[in-house]
């Protein structure tokens, strides 16, 4: 069996094929119901969703404070997941929440 992507999906540790296995196909053997099945469905293909998060990164380099660009990466992490799926409700509220972190970074930071 295949995902969307064509890499083989094995449903946990079997018999071997007459041929070696790929590391891939060693890896999710080896994982088989520690990882989320449903995590390709929702956020595409890692090298996919990699790609897109970097390219959302390329600019937050720019921003000075480290400790608010840090925010804004966890930001960008979740809007390259919701290219893939906008309607995934978690992602939405995962930027809302690392928005929040940084009012309170803000707000600790005026407490001094």
């Amino acid at each position: 069996m295949t995902d969307a992507y064509g890499y083989q999906q094995y449903p946990g540790p079997q018999t071997p094929p007459d041929r070696e296995l790929s590391n891939t196909e060693k890896f999710d053997s080896a994982l088989a119901g520690m990882v989320n099945k449903e995590r390709a469905s929702i956020y595409g293909h890692p090298s996919i969703n990699f790609c897109r998060i970097q390219s959302l990164k390329s600019v937050i380099g720019e921003c000075p404070d480290l400790t608010l660009r840090e925010c804004l990466e966890a930001i960008c992490i979740k809007m390259g997941r919701l290219i893939e799926t906008p309607s995934h409700f978690d992602s939405w509220l995962d930027i809302a929440g690392y928005a929040r972190c940084a009012v309170m970074i803000l707000d600790k930071r005026k407490e001094k």
